[in-house]
């Protein structure tokens, strides 16, 4: 890294702080309910509300914890945002980071990352995003200013290189050019690259109707007037698959568009 960071291309970093991304799959994301309390009594009851959420020893993790703004007044209780992940994965980000030369300042999970770049504080409507790469697919549900669930599943960019390449008998190389160029559009390349990737999107439209119904199952907690997803956002590499927004939009019955984090929540 401390090579790669020594051979940027125009003008050079002016800082050695940084963010860092720590990966989804590592982290467990959970929103708890406390008592209401000073906010200094917090941090103690923390420990002592997730405990039951996180499958590792809390002496095995960090904590980190967002109070989340409530939408009406006179609630009996705090809704706490809390991310644990484990220490070993934390203290090996931040010896890399360190030995390149790089002062970390924050290290975040992806999907508080993602939410923070597509969505606005204030929006109170519950959006999905599907954030999908070349290795898995992270999903993001966000309502009333907060993240209220996460998963995580293995499709991915990867997996449709895989379909392309034994559906058309290409290399794996030639695949992924005909995923960009060709992408899920069922007029060009004899629509064998859409038959290739159809099975992988319509599981990808399931998984997408089936979070969206376990979170509509669950969100008689959310105060704010909106309980429904009605809106979700797309990115990642390999959410720019051409038709792909399109398409799940019309099998969803839901307005899907790729996020744009200068436009964040921008619909249109």
């Amino acid at each position: 890294m401390k090579k790669a960071l020594g051979k940027v291309k125009g003008e050079s970093l002016q800082t050695k702080q940084v963010v860092c991304n720590l990966p989804e799959e590592k982290v467990f994301i959970r929103l708890v309910q406390l008592p209401r309390m000073k906010k200094e009594e917090i941090a103690k009851a923390i420990p002592w509300g997730t405990e039951a959420h996180i499958p590792l020893k809390l002496d095995e993790v960090y904590l980190d914890w967002q109070m989340i703004k409530p939408l009406k007044k006179g609630l009996d209780h705090l809704d706490i945002l809390v991310a644990a992940t484990p220490r070993s994965l934390v203290d090996s980000y931040f010896r890399v980071l360190k030995k390149s030369g790089l002062e970390p300042v924050a290290l975040e999970p992806e999907s508080v990352a993602v939410v923070r770049s597509l969505i606005p504080a204030d929006s109170p409507k519950p959006t999905i995003l599907i954030d999908l790469g070349i290795s898995g697919s992270n999903f993001v549900i966000s309502s009333a200013s907060a993240i209220r669930f996460t998963a995580r599943s293995a499709t991915s960019g990867q997996l449709f290189n895989q379909a392309i390449t034994q559906e058309l008998k290409v290399d794996e190389k030639q695949a992924n050019q005909l995923k960009i160029k060709v992408g899920f559009d069922k007029t060009k390349q004899a629509g064998k690259v859409y038959q290739a990737l159809e099975p992988i999107i319509d599981d990808l439209a399931k998984q997408i109707k089936d979070y969206m119904g376990f979170y509509h199952s669950h969100a008689s907690h959310i105060h704010g007037p909106y309980k429904t997803v009605n809106q979700g956002l797309l990115c990642g590499g390999d959410s720019l698959l051409i038709n792909l927004p399109a398409y799940l939009s019309k099998k969803l019955d839901l307005p899907i568009q790729i996020g744009n984090p200068c436009w964040p929540g921008k619909f249109g």
